[in-house]
């Protein structure tokens, strides 16, 4: 044999054992942190997904639930674990929000510091009304409100929340004023508009909806871009008010060390679990509605998010605390 012909084999089988190697990925679990806690919606959706996506992986995929400071615990991790099998499930409104808003969160930036794996799913925030309130759409509230600036209250899950943003965005936009009361615990915000504490709630539907269909608190819009599946018999925000889209997002991204291969991996992974019938229902019963989106939609997604709720909280004078 010729040193040539012996030459032409080694890098035969060097090549053929680069391509095995990059078609390995997963050679153990995957971890993916979870910034809320067990039980939760995005926890509960994450494993609903996971187990899916495990068995397109050839490997388990593990959650770790991180929760705390608005993302702040869960991005840590991921930071300090410089880990390829790490994956970090990401709430975009969280990531859009927090950096601005908290802090602790302030050095994170989410498009430089990490790479998008996957969009997966949305579930809208809705607006509720209180069950004596003679206003029964989201233009009668927006007239209300002009007549009677700051002192028609308002109800949000928190301060500088998705939620709480969206009613300022709504000032901004309309010229309305109101006056935003932030709760806590949801518990609380549900039963004081159901008792007309205030005369208007906003929060996503996996937690007013219940109260909507238990005739409690009246509906006023879903502030969904399109009609979504068992959403249809409620008005539109956006066909009262241009663009007024308001949902709460989650996808994956992945640290720097991951390769092309991976992200790859499991962005497939993912996109064929959202096609799962067992698994839509399964997110549907949460709220939450597949929103499959490869890294590159993923991306554009998050920036816009970033680029409107940054704008909103600049204008509304929020300062990092």
């Amino acid at each position: 044999m010729t040193s040539v012909s012996i030459f032409v084999k080694a890098l035969a089988a060097l090549l053929a054992s680069a391509v095995t190697a990059s078609h390995a990925w997963p050679v153990r679990p995957v971890r993916v942190i979870v910034p809320a806690a067990a039980g939760t919606a995005p926890d509960v959706a994450m494993r609903v997904v996971a187990e899916r996506m495990a068995g397109s992986l050839g490997q388990p995929v593990v959650v770790d639930n991180r929760p705390g400071a608005g993302g702040v615990v869960a991005m840590k991790a991921l930071q300090a674990s410089r880990d390829d099998h790490a994956l970090l499930f990401v709430i975009t409104s969280t990531a859009s929000i927090a950096p601005v808003t908290i802090r602790a969160a302030s050095s994170f930036d989410y498009v430089r510091d990490l790479r998008p794996v996957v969009r997966l799913a949305q579930t809208p925030l809705m607006i509720v009304a209180a069950p004596n309130v003679k206003e029964a759409s989201l233009g009668e509230v927006v007239d209300a409100a002009k007549k009677q600036p700051g002192r028609i209250a308002f109800g949000t899950p928190g301060a500088s929340t998705l939620g709480s943003l969206a009613v300022q965005w709504l000032s901004d936009t309309t010229g309305a004023k109101f006056n935003a009361i932030p709760f806590l615990r949801p518990a609380d915000s549900i039963g004081a508009v159901a008792t007309a504490e205030v005369s208007y709630f906003i929060d996503g539907i996996s937690v007013v909806l219940p109260f909507v269909r238990a005739n409690k608190v009246k509906p006023i819009a879903v502030l969904s871009a399109t009609k979504l599946p068992g959403l249809e018999a409620y008005p539109l925000g956006v066909e009262t008010i241009k663009d007024f889209e308001v949902v709460g997002r989650f996808g994956l991204m992945a640290p720097q060390e991951f390769s092309a291969e991976a992200i790859d991996s499991v962005g497939k992974a993912a996109i064929s679990a959202l096609k799962d019938p067992r698994v839509v229902l399964k997110l549907t019963n949460l709220g939450l509605y597949p929103q499959a989106g490869n890294a590159s939609e993923y991306l554009d997604t998050l920036k816009r998010e970033i680029e409107l709720w940054h704008a909103v909280v600049k204008r509304a004078g929020i300062t990092a605390e």
